[in-house]
């Protein structure tokens, strides 16, 4: 299973706090079990059977955790680099958001 690109340092961050694999109830079971409403794609998807696949996909969600978490403080910081320097760059955001607005 392919999962993001983690920096080291937030390795493991969210291993004690995800217990359980997106898409999989306390119980342990799949959250839904009749797809028979949706497209055949998704009613035909593999469904993980098995500890070992469901530990395939804990591993990928808490992956993906740290994927965001590091996302959100790298956009966290850009947002408040141009505030730091005295608010240099804010006004070309407002402009910026001012003109696309106009535009539509």
């Amino acid at each position: 299973m392919v999962t993001p690109a983690v920096p080291d340092w937030v390795r493991g961050k969210f291993d004690k706090r995800i217990t359980r694999a997106s898409g999989i109830a306390k119980t342990g079971e799949p959250v839904e079990t009749d797809v028979s409403d949706k497209p055949t794609a998704l009613q035909q998807r593999y469904q993980p059977e098995g500890d070992e696949a469901k530990a395939a996909l804990l591993y990928a969600t808490r992956r993906r955790a740290e994927a965001v978490y590091v996302m959100d403080r790298n956009i966290a910081r850009l947002v408040a680099e141009p505030a730091a320097l005295g608010g240099v760059g804010q006004h070309r955001l407002r402009l910026h958001l001012r003109q696309r607005d106009d535009h539509r």
